[in-house]
């Protein structure tokens, strides 16, 4: 069996078949070579808009079960895509005015008519199972990773509203550039493209006294992360330091150690990897309290398709099971907490002071 052996003489064995079947997933399921330009990306589908949805309702009812309801006047969705968060802010009243900025032009991806219709549609599906009347074939796939299924009173069955759906302003622009304040700013999935410590400067320059910021975190300490950096056991880039992965890349796999490097380093630009604590630590710094927070934590048969091998389903693996796993960690990243290992994403509701 191969094996990796670190500096200290520490060696990790190999788990056949591991990192085949991680790239596979990785091709298949996350990565789109050009997904970020809007010229190479197909039209939003339904099944992706209710993924949206979905999404929506975890900002919503994460700050209501804080006992907040969000009604801004000004809304910020950072990394909007083609902009059907700030849509359905709109439509369900939970923001009068709302801006996206995104890098590329991505609103022709979801038009007008298209999401109109794709809201009365899911409106209809959401009262037909309130009612008892329909089934949602939705569970397994949507929310069964996740532990997480909305109970009938859950907005993610309840958009409401009259309002139009319109976003007020799509800016291609630097978020850096930015100077108007706003009463909310939300992110979906895109602080781990930015320097956290730099975001969370910024935000707290653009969010008015009072106002709210949802920030909806990409992972590193999951099996298999955002980053999809795998290697050829469990944790292989969170085990490892920095110096130790590419050695390791360089021995084993030299042909694509570039490019792996690449990926790795693209998470928070290669400046660090935070634990809950740290965002946290640098948002109060910048003037934010928390009011919420949850972590997404997949079950083992949800996650089959991010990773079969959870820190649940490693329990028993004498060479890769959590105690194991974490004490390697320690190495490097004293803060890492079992949980951390559990966690795919992490959901944060901030006020401003």
């Amino acid at each position: 069996m191969q094996k990796f052996v670190r500096a200290d003489g520490h060696s990790i064995p190999f788990m056949d078949g591991f990192r085949d079947a991680h790239k596979k997933v990785a091709a298949e399921e996350f990565l789109a070579e050009g997904s970020s330009n809007p010229e190479t990306r197909a039209p939003l589908s339904y099944r992706a808009f209710l993924k949206d949805v979905f999404l929506y309702s975890l900002f919503v009812d994460l700050f209501a079960k804080a006992g907040i309801e969000v009604k801004a006047r000004r809304a910020l969705d950072l990394g909007g895509g083609e902009g059907a968060m700030a849509r359905l802010m709109k439509s369900d009243r939970t923001a009068a005015w709302t801006r996206v900025v995104e890098l590329y032009d991505m609103r022709k991806l979801l038009p007008d008519d298209q999401y109109k219709s794709y809201l009365r549609r899911h409106r209809l599906s959401s009262l037909l199972y309130r009612l008892g009347l329909r089934n949602s074939a939705l569970r397994p796939t949507l929310f069964g990773g996740l532990d997480y299924w909305p109970n009938k009173s859950d907005k993610f069955f309840n958009i409401g509203g009259d309002g139009d759906g319109q976003i007020d302003e799509y800016t291609m622009r630097d978020f850096y550039a930015l100077d108007d304040r706003y009463d909310l700013l939300t992110a979906f999935s895109c602080v781990d493209y930015f320097v956290p410590q730099e975001f969370f400067a910024k935000a707290g320059k653009l969010v008015e006294s009072g106002g709210l910021m949802y920030l909806h975190l990409a992972y590193w300490w999951f099996p298999v992360n955002c980053s999809l950096a795998i290697g050829d056991f469990p944790f292989a880039p969170q085990r490892l330091t920095f110096d130790e992965f590419s050695r390791y890349l360089e021995e084993f796999h030299p042909d694509e150690a570039k490019n792996t490097v690449k990926l790795y380093n693209y998470f928070h630009q290669g400046t660090c990897h935070p634990v809950a604590d740290d965002y946290i630590d640098w948002a109060n710094e910048n003037g934010f309290e928390l009011v919420a927070m949850r972590r997404m934590m997949p079950l083992s048969e949800g996650a089959k398709k991010m990773t079969r091998f959870t820190v649940d389903a490693l329990a028993d693996d004498p060479d890769h099971n959590p105690t194991q796993v974490l004490s390697e960690i320690r190495r490097h990243s004293p803060k890492v907490q079992l949980a951390d290992l559990k966690t795919f994403n992490l959901l944060l509701g901030f006020v401003r002071r």
